[in-house]
């Protein structure tokens, strides 16, 4: 099949016959708006063809009013890109896929969103809507971007919107431009643009897109024939062929996916096949507006009320200075909690003595005040006597080359019986081992195990991705030194 409008129109009319049934089965009333979002581009709706089906649907009166919508070009990637990727994941997944069948039962395991239902169909044909409306004879113009708009400084609209004389608001009426010279109708398609989604005015004075005249002489038909399908060549006919009866043999043994292949290249040579139909589209060619559209009242909006768990107070947004004293008494807190009993702590490392010790201080808390009080017995045994100012006697020096590194033994002199003595040696203590999980990739693999592992993950991983492994049975041995094959 041709991808092209013929096909989305198609999808779209189906989508509508569906939706029409479903809603009257729930009771619910059929909207009078409809809103059509595509991607920036002219193959595929935004395109004089999509225009004239919202307008054919607009004039049978389906609908008050039918909008094409698109994004900047850069910006046209939304929710629908995000559930390719979900497909893409199902897809992989799949063992084997040999026919448009398959591929279906593997997209329905992708899970709905939001409760909604997931309806997978195959899509046969497609409706020639191009022929349907070219006796319409209306051309459109300047909807698309071109060389000459850029150059112009000029940008295609964004936004399109179709609906009756009748329904334009009586202040613009008089603004309404027409190209056409059939007499003005109450029932003339009017289009209106704006230059983007967010803008709040036209970017230009409403036109008439197609006279009620023609409009009502395309009413008498519907579209009665499919859209032409690509047509093989001698030579892509004969290597499918070629591949039909090879997939067919062992090793391979694949014979759903032979017989579809030889279908495919049969059919396409015969011009038809007997299931070369489109969906059901009755009601969006050739149904009418339901009774309830016409009787059904816009939803009322919500009342207040409704909303008040959502109504809440904004919070104030304040500038203080930052108070040190706050963090004083935390640290004064935090030390006094971790603060042990004299009993329980460990003896003072040798060599952490105070700056006071080392200038000199008389040791064993001595002071050279008469007022301070007496020192416990045994501290004269320890005092040092140092030159006091002016005796003459040399003072203490301080070497500026660096201290020899201690030894172990010299490292314990004078240390007390019990206590933690820090011990410098050249061993440098033993680097961490690295996680096994980042080591799994430097560890060797079967010399075969590449050729079994080809996915889009494994190209970036020197031992593949963890489903293939999983799949062609590579496992880690007993002592986790190297990947084999599991037995």
């Amino acid at each position: 099949m041709s991808k092209g409008s013929n096909l989305d129109l198609t999808i779209i009319s189906h989508l509508l016959h569906e939706s029409q049934g479903e809603m009257q089965k729930r009771g619910i009333p059929w909207p009078r708006f409809l809103r059509l979002h595509a991607d920036n581009a002219s193959n595929e709706l935004k395109n004089q063809l999509c225009l004239k089906f919202m307008s054919w649907l607009t004039h049978r009166g389906l609908f008050q009013e039918c909008m094409l919508t698109t994004f900047q070009v850069g910006h046209s990637h939304g929710r629908i890109d995000q559930r390719f990727s979900e497909i893409r994941a199902v897809l992989a997944d799949s063992p084997l896929l040999q026919s448009p069948e398959d591929f279906a039962r593997a997209l329905q395991k992708v899970k709905p969103r939001e409760g909604r239902e997931l309806r997978v169909k195959k899509l046969e044909a497609a409706i020639d809507f191009e022929e349907f409306f070219s006796s319409l004879q209306v051309n459109v113009s300047g909807h698309t971007q071109t060389h000459s708009k850029s150059k112009q400084g000029e940008e295609a609209v964004h936004v399109f919107s179709v609906q009756l004389r009748k329904n334009i608001s009586k202040s613009w009426r008089d603004r309404i431009a027409s190209s056409f010279p059939d007499t003005p109708s109450e029932n003339d398609v009017i289009l209106t643009c704006r230059h983007y989604l967010a803008s709040d005015q036209d970017s230009q004075d409403p036109c008439v897109l197609v006279p009620d005249t023609r409009m009502r002489a395309l009413q008498a038909t519907a579209p009665d024939s499919l859209a032409p399908r690509r047509s093989l060549s001698e030579r892509q006919a004969k290597e499918f062929s070629k591949t039909a009866v090879a997939i067919a043999k062992p090793p391979w043994n694949m014979l759903k996916a032979s017989s579809y292949l030889s279908n495919l290249v049969k059919e396409n040579t015969q011009g038809g096949g007997p299931h070369w139909k489109p969906l059901p589209v009755d009601w969006a060619l050739a149904g009418h507006p339901p009774e309830s559209s016409a009787a059904s009242e816009p939803a009322d909006a919500i009342s207040p009320e409704e909303m008040q768990w959502a109504v809440r107070k904004p919070a104030t947004v304040a500038a203080k200075p930052v108070i040190k004293t706050g963090a004083s008494k935390a640290a004064a807190k935090k030390s006094k909690a971790m603060k042990r009993p004299a009993a329980a702590r460990s003896p003072e490392p040798v060599g952490k003595r105070k700056a006071a010790e080392a200038a000199g201080s008389p040791p064993c808390g001595a002071s050279a005040n008469a007022s301070d009080p007496p020192q416990p017995e045994g501290c004269e045994a320890d005092a040092v006597s140092l030159p006091s100012p002016g005796s003459g006697e040399e003072g203490l020096h301080f070497n500026s080359a660096l201290p020899a590194k201690p030894t172990a033994s010299s490292a314990t002199v004078g240390a007390p019986r019990g206590a933690v003595v820090a011990v410098p040696t050249d061993e440098r203590p033993a680097a961490k081992e690295k996680p096994r999980k980042r080591q799994l990739g430097k560890l060797p693999m079967p010399d075969d195990a590449k050729d079994y592992l080809g996915c889009t993950k494994c190209k970036y991983s020197n031992i593949g991705c963890a489903t293939c492994r999983r799949k062609v049975g590579l496992v880690l041995n007993a002592d986790e030194t190297a990947w084999t094959w599991a037995t």
